[in-house]
């Protein structure tokens, strides 16, 4: 065995795994840094431990760097939300009026167009002012809420309403979670831009796939 140089933390460390120390000992147990010695013959090992506590060595030590967090802050975040409810609710009625005079086709088609462009704005303008304005202009796209709910039972015969309007929930149950998972995940590998781009492409497409669906007065047997 080796023994390590005089001082309170000192240890001999036997290669039968007893402990052997003088004065201190009971104090230097549960010290914090070791730095070890391995001797020639028989394995021993000398330990030295520094007079340093677990909780000091906390205190002295940085706190660990923490990523960049991508949320907005608490107070304009709520005022952004607030403001698109206001616009959701605001836009309900007129989209009403424009589905009775235009037809809920075309109305559905402009709010789809609509959340094109304000997904395409949230790609490439940043800061604070544009934020909020692209905000106000995506909670315009919620005309469509009501009117797309409408355009169900106009391009349907009476009899399979009930049905229609069964499939149109499910559809929207089991895609919405989904959807809003695959954004998350597309927004945390290839970008937030890339994410907001594929959402404004899908959207184009849907206005393209509803552009040569029937309008509700072309269904036969209504």
């Amino acid at each position: 065995m080796e023994r390590g140089g005089g001082g309170e933390g000192s240890r001999i460390l036997h290669g039968n795994g007893k402990r052997e120390g003088g004065a201190g000992e009971g104090e230097g147990a549960g010290q914090g840094i070791v730095a070890g010695e391995r001797g020639g013959s028989g394995g021993a090992v000398v330990r030295r431990g520094l007079p340093l506590h677990l909780g000091e060595l906390e205190r002295r030590l940085p706190p660990p760097a923490r990523p960049p967090s991508r949320r907005f802050p608490a107070g304009p975040a709520a005022g952004v939300v607030g403001a698109l409810h206001v616009v959701k609710a605001t836009v309900s009625i007129p989209g009403g009026r424009l589905s009775d005079r235009l037809g809920g086709k075309a109305v559905v088609m402009g709010g789809w167009t609509i959340y094109v462009l304000a997904y395409c704005g949230f790609a490439f303008l940043a800061g604070a002012g544009w934020t909020w304005f692209l905000f106000v202009v995506y909670g315009r796209y919620y005309l469509t809420e009501g009117v797309l709910k409408a355009y169900v039972a106009d391009v349907v015969l009476p009899r399979q309403r009930g049905g229609a309007y069964g499939i149109f929930n499910f559809v929207i149950s089991v895609t919405v979670l989904p959807a809003s998972l695959l954004m998350g995940l597309m927004w945390d590998t290839v970008g937030v831009r890339a994410a907001f781009l594929i959402g404004a492409g899908l959207a184009l497409a849907a206005v393209l796939t509803l552009s040569v669906a029937p309008r509700g007065d072309a269904v036969p047997g209504r």
